[in-house]
């Protein structure tokens, strides 16, 4: 429990700033307070698992977006993995909520808690600013206006341009609430049997009867097509992967002949610089090509599972889909002879960032793009897993 009537004004030091359009960008923020939500994910969590994958993107969004927009202004942005304070985690979020000058929402992906925050902040009339990765919001949102970006350095620098000049505009007094703020606000009470006058108009029957559903043929066509897909961009990635051990190879050979020259740990920082720079477009293409892959495999993983269903209950249509299911235990088999050594790259990824600072960034890209990496890869074994089941079942 927060000891303090205001705690959000305790842990910010808070108080009310009157600007204008000519304050100064370094003073907008000064004494207000910022929370930012988003999906945490888990540090701890094994590399290629979701939460790991999230707490490394949200990582990402944290430092090349959202920690300098607000530095520009002054602000100090607080996570909700960081707070410090003693005392129930949810308690001293919904105060949080309630009381930050600034808000900050990123919506990848349409994390339930974050989308709950959301919905709690939308009844205050404060700065709520919303930001997401371009294809992975929750289509619900997009009629409030969203910062969306593209993880690539350049998605990153253009995404925290936006944020700056939405924040601009915001803390200069510039912005007007959602629809939802202003109902909740300011809208007129209705009564229940205005409530009730409206459900009854809007009451019809369900209507599925011309509902056109494709065929087991078609399904199995298209999950034919989406597998020979994901074996070709896997193909790709590896060939990235390819490019950055060469990138890391010559690195490796620069920095021993600087040591052969004496260079010391001054040569080695200018090998580390160059190297960075090598890797630079190698990682932003590799990520592109994770993003695509774990985009495509979330949209196979709803329709391969009901077709994998079907021919559960189905003796018939799992023996009609027979040459279907060895084509994804294949698949499986594939994957699984790679995921060792994408595991291995990816621990290496990681590594540089403690080799020198300036690695840093191109670490936290690769990670980021390998954990979507390995996640999907995991996905598919599990399809390849329940794909070998099913063909044990129909030769028993």
């Amino acid at each position: 429990m927060f000891g303090s009537p205001d705690p959000a004004k305790r842990i910010f030091s808070n108080t009310e700033v009157a600007m204008t359009d000519s304050t100064p960008d370094g003073e907008l923020g000064v004494e207000r307070s910022c929370f930012v939500i988003s999906p945490i994910g888990s540090r701890l969590a094994p590399i290629g698992t979701p939460a790991r994958a999230s707490y490394e993107q949200n990582i990402q969004v944290w430092e090349r977006v959202i920690e300098p927009a607000c530095a520009h202004f002054g602000l100090t942005p607080l996570r909700s993995d960081k707070i410090s304070e003693p005392g129930e985690i949810t308690e001293q979020i919904f105060t949080l909520l309630r009381d930050s000058d600034v808000v900050i929402a990123d919506l990848t992906d349409g994390n339930a808690n974050v989308m709950y925050e959301l919905g709690l902040r939308h009844t205050r009339d404060k700065i709520t600013v919303q930001i997401g990765e371009y294809q992975r919001l929750p289509f619900d949102v997009n009629t409030i206006r969203t910062l969306q970006f593209t993880r690539t350095e350049a998605g990153f620098i253009d995404v925290r341009e936006s944020l700056i000049e939405s924040l601009r505009a915001a803390l200069a007094g510039r912005s007007t609430p959602v629809t939802a703020t202003r109902v909740w606000t300011e809208g007129a009470v209705i009564t229940s049997a205005e409530i009730s006058e409206v459900a009854a108009r809007s009451s019809s029957p369900d209507d599925d009867a011309g509902h056109d559903e494709p065929g087991f043929i078609d399904i199995l066509a298209e999950g034919e097509e989406s597998v020979t897909s994901f074996g070709e961009r896997l193909d790709e990635i590896t060939s990235r992967i390819a490019d950055i051990a060469n990138v890391i190879d010559e690195s490796t050979a620069a920095i021993h002949e600087s040591d052969q020259r004496q260079g010391g740990f001054a040569g080695r920082l200018t090998v580390a610089r160059q190297t960075n720079e090598n890797l630079k477009p190698p990682a932003e293409e590799l990520q592109k090509l994770a993003i695509e892959f774990r985009k495509d495999v979330s949209t196979a993983d709803a329709a391969l599972n009901y077709m994998l269903d079907r021919m559960t209950e189905d003796t018939d249509e799992r023996a009609e889909g027979a040459e279907f299911l060895q084509v994804l235990a294949d698949l499986g088999v594939v994957v699984a002879e790679s995921e060792s050594s994408t595991a291995e790259f990816a621990q290496h990824a990681r590594g540089l960032a403690n080799i020198s600072r300036v690695l840093k960034d191109s670490s936290r890209t690769m990670t980021t793009a390998m954990n979507d990496i390995l996640w999907g890869m995991g996905t598919m074994k599990a399809w390849a897993e329940r794909a070998r089941r099913l063909l044990d079942d129909g030769r028993a």
